[in-house]
């Protein structure tokens, strides 16, 4: 693969469309937290740094966990602030199953990148995912019995509470988690257009979400691995050479190292904590 012009604007444009659903998120988050101290400009700086820690450890664990610790010392609820992380997360995966039933809804016949060759071998795939899931299950039950652990449950179903009360905050957190992960949409379709791949646009609905989901698993830093081997089984039908597919998905990481690194110069530069600079109350 060679780098073309039309390849670098590509991953120029990508690396936007994913900063750009960041500060989106970044706006979701805030209005889960409903905090007056903590403005949207620190949120979606958190976003950005977050980045840079989850270039480090399993998926999006090292972000949130960041987003989480940071919010909890600058409000006054700490509680809230950490179980608000988990909500935004929440609704960001809700989002996902959102757009894989409306690609397979409006454009089932994309299935045809599947063949039997591809179903067969997800086989290890679904194994790694088993063990995952019942890894987590397990993780789960020991911490059921943490007084801590319980105590963010009930901060989430409090918070859980008041969204659902309000039937506009909710609408409005809906409406972003969809626009975030469309703008994910997006961007995996510019990086394929960037490397002139011939797939339908619907293919994208409903095989964006199932590689993002299969990323979450906790099974390797920043889900290297996981992406590019679940795009060799969705794409294993098609006329695409397989190097040209790892490349694909590689490209997408690339994207969240420029981030990462504009990440880590802000974590440097700035830090953690709520700053007058972010338009925190005097």
């Amino acid at each position: 693969m060679r780098p073309s012009p039309l390849l670098l604007a590509a991953i120029a444009g990508a690396t936007g469309l994913l900063i750009v659903s960041q500060a989106v998120a970044a706006l979701r988050w805030k209005i889960v937290l409903s905090d007056d101290r903590l403005p949207w400009i620190y949120l979606f700086r958190l976003y950005i740094i977050g980045s840079f820690f989850g270039l480090f450890l399993p998926t999006s664990v090292g972000g949130d966990a960041l987003r989480a610790l940071a919010t909890a010392r600058s409000s006054a609820r700490a509680g809230r602030a950490m179980a608000s992380v988990l909500i935004d997360r929440g609704f960001g995966v809700v989002a996902t199953f959102v757009y894989a039933g409306l690609g397979l809804i409006l454009a089932p016949e994309s299935l045809a990148v599947l063949n039997g060759d591809a179903v067969s071998s997800r086989a290890p795939g679904l194994a790694v995912s088993g063990l995952a899931l019942a890894a987590t299950g397990v993780g789960v039950l020991i911490l059921r019995r943490s007084a801590r652990v319980l105590a963010l449950w009930h901060e989430g179903i409090a918070t859980l509470g008041d969204l659902a009360r309000s039937p506009r905050r909710l609408g409005r957190v809906s409406a972003l988690a969809l626009v975030s992960q469309g703008l994910i949409v997006l961007l995996w379709y510019t990086l394929a257009r960037g490397m002139n791949f011939a797939l339908p646009t619907s293919t994208f609905l409903w095989a964006v979400p199932l590689v993002t989901l299969s990323a979450l698993l906790p099974v390797t830093f920043s889900g290297l691995g996981v992406r590019e081997g679940v795009w060799l089984v969705l794409l294993a039908g098609s006329a695409i050479p397989q190097a040209d597919v790892v490349a694909f998905s590689l490209l997408y990481f690339v994207c969240n190292l420029l981030v990462g690194v504009t990440g880590g110069i802000l974590f440097v530069s700035s830090g953690l904590a709520l700053a007058p600079a972010d338009g925190a109350p005097a």
